[in-house]
């Protein structure tokens, strides 16, 4: 919290809203991440996984 301050010249606002930027890419990363290992677990084949691929058991 100290750094994003700092680096925002002591300016409270500009922290957070660097700080809410900075979320607002992180989760963009993750949905686009979620996508590609989607992609990927359905170009795996049954064969080779046999069995051992994840459930998702997570909740948007």
């Amino acid at each position: 919290m100290d750094r994003a301050l700092a680096a925002c010249d002591g300016d409270p606002r500009a922290t957070i809203r660097a700080l809410l930027i900075a979320l607002d890419a992180t989760e963009q990363e993750v949905a686009a991440l979620k996508i590609e290992v989607a992609r990927i677990e359905a170009a795996v084949s049954d064969g080779y996984v046999r069995g051992r691929r994840r459930r998702n058991t997570s909740t948007p």
